[in-house]
């Protein structure tokens, strides 16, 4: 078992669903996809030979993502749709780490060391994307020119 090709899967599938606008037909393999790799990233974190930074790093990560993800759902059981998209837009932030370590990565081992580029990236594959996630969610609504006349 690799965590990080249930992680693809995740961010696959995540993708192709919101390209085909789903609700909840294939939210199931959303589910099962962002638990699994949720649950082996978080034990991954555990087994890590890169120090407790990046263990704490993508361990924070994992319940971070699968905190977000079962709250989105519970919200989306609820009743509370627009809860519930906010709280998978955090979800999808989180999903997208995968890529995010694969394109900072080389860049890393690049010019730092091996072990420092693996210890930053634990915390800059998931990081901004949840910043940006949070700031995207929190910006200010703007009405256009022509929406408001």
């Amino acid at each position: 078992y690799h965590p990080g090709a249930s992680g693809a899967d995740a961010v696959a599938v995540s993708v192709l669903e919101r390209a085909a606008d789903t609700t909840t037909a294939g939210a199931p393999l959303d589910r099962v996809s962002i638990l699994l790799a949720g649950t082996g990233g978080l034990l991954m974190a555990f087994g890590t030979t890169a120090g407790p930074v990046a263990a704490w790093g993508f361990g924070v990560l994992a319940v971070l993502w699968l905190g977000s993800t079962g709250y989105g759902i519970w919200l989306a059981r609820q009743g509370r749709i627009a809860e519930h998209q906010r709280w998978m837009f955090r979800s999808a932030a989180l999903t997208f780490a995968a890529v995010t370590l694969r394109v900072y990565l080389p860049f890393l081992f690049m010019t730092l060391s091996e072990e420092t580029g693996y210890t930053l990236v634990a915390w800059l594959c998931w990081v901004p994307n949840l910043v940006f996630a949070e700031w995207y969610l929190r910006r200010p609504q703007r009405v256009s020119g022509a929406l408001a006349a």
